[in-house]
């Protein structure tokens, strides 16, 4: 875990600040490309793939945000903003746009929703995912 944090922080060094306006809080935003080495940290994690002017990513921000309206220890949250990385992430996760949610299992999709939905589907996942256990 350390060696993970370490070189994470180190790739972060020389670069600038992936685009947070559209993650809710308290996601983290990430580069596609770094995503990896943050799901490794985390035996559960939830992906939220946006993009800019869409209304549905605004309505699942504001929903994830009504979700989890603290950090939470035992999921990992973070936001990618779709459009910088793409090609990456529909090779890597098999995700083709936005708003998109993955549900992880360290760095493996275990579900995704993808699209805006309603509330109690997004509850659903997340309790699944908080029964389940790293396979």
């Amino acid at each position: 875990n350390d060696v993970f944090r370490a070189v994470t922080l180190i790739a972060h060094l020389n670069r600038e600040d992936p685009p947070s306006y559209g993650s809710p809080n308290p996601f983290v935003s990430v580069e596609g490309d770094l995503l990896d080495l943050h799901l490794c940290m985390n035996d559960r994690s939830i992906v939220y793939v946006w993009r800019d002017n869409c209304l549905p990513c605004e309505k699942m921000r504001n929903e994830l945000e009504n979700i989890f309206n603290q950090s939470t220890a035992e999921l990992g949250l973070f936001a990618v903003y779709g459009p910088d990385w793409g090609a990456h992430l529909q090779k890597r996760y098999n995700v083709v746009g936005g708003p998109t949610i993955l549900v992880m299992l360290g760095d493996r999709v275990d579900s995704r929703v993808q699209g805006a939905q309603y509330r109690s589907v997004i509850d659903r996942e997340i309790e699944k995912l908080k029964a389940s256990s790293k396979k």
